[in-house]
């Protein structure tokens, strides 16, 4: 008795100091109730692998179970709003499954310009529009520039990135339409800091690229300085350009 005394007596201690000091006390992680236990296993290993999600095929050599349970289980899954299931941009015929709560990583989705697994030409050509009207309207704009008049226009749903206008502009500037230069402080330069990045339309390029080049997707890939003919990664092998291309 008074072992399990001093326990208890150990335990209120433990959770007094963790309420002091704003420490949480770990908790176990408690499994969705009116589950089975095929339906048990297939939720934590799906649950597990988080915003890269995870195949049926993958599912069932995980898990031994034949395919009709395989189905079952995870239609009760999707059912209870559990799972869901999402496209994969690298493997169109792929069927994802993924924790209902988890949103699909950016090599899942195939990144900021991706929807629903396809890549968003019309999203892309939006945004170079609107980067290009701004620029040309003060002369030279930053990134801060960029981001604050794109997201008052609601392009983006819940306001685009500075990774997001980095794509863009890196794409303009292989374009050759605008130029990337540090500010003098005066002329056009005169509202931006002194040293800080802005950008500006170069002389003959004074309209936009517009028609079907201007929605290759390798305009804005983050790994575009990564891509060689014979590479590891390359045009041959890199499906968002193949799917471009219409093959």
């Amino acid at each position: 008795m008074a072992s399990k005394s001093k326990s208890k007596s150990a335990a209120a201690a433990a959770a007094a100091a963790a309420t002091t000091t704003g420490l949480a006390l770990p908790q176990k992680r408690s499994q969705p109730p009116g589950l089975n236990e095929n339906e048990k296993k297939i939720y934590m290993l799906i649950k597990n692998r988080e915003g890269m999600g995870i195949s049926q095929p993958d599912i069932r050599s995980a898990i031994n179970l034949d395919i009709r349970t395989l189905y079952k289980a995870l239609e009760s899954l999707q059912a209870k709003q559990l799972i869901k299931t999402v496209n994969s941009a690298r493997n169109k015929r792929a069927k994802i499954y993924m924790d209902f709560q988890c949103q699909p990583s950016a090599e899942l989705s195939g990144g900021h310009w991706f929807t629903n697994g396809e890549f968003d030409e019309g999203l892309v050509a939006a945004v170079r529009q609107s980067c290009l009207t701004l620029i040309k309207t003060l002369g030279v704009a930053t990134v801060d520039d960029l981001i604050s008049s794109i997201n008052k226009c609601n392009i983006f749903v819940g306001g685009i990135t500075e990774a997001q206008i980095d794509d863009i502009l890196q794409s303009l500037k292989v374009d050759g339409v605008v130029e990337e230069l540090k500010s003098s402080g005066v002329g056009d330069f005169s509202r931006v800091p002194v040293g800080k990045l802005c950008y500006r339309i170069l002389p003959d390029k004074k309209e936009p690229l517009t028609g079907v080049m201007a929605s290759i997707p390798c305009g804005v890939c983050p790994r575009i300085s990564e891509c060689t003919p014979d590479g590891i990664i390359s045009p041959d092998n890199c499906v968002y350009y193949q799917a471009w291309l219409g093959f």
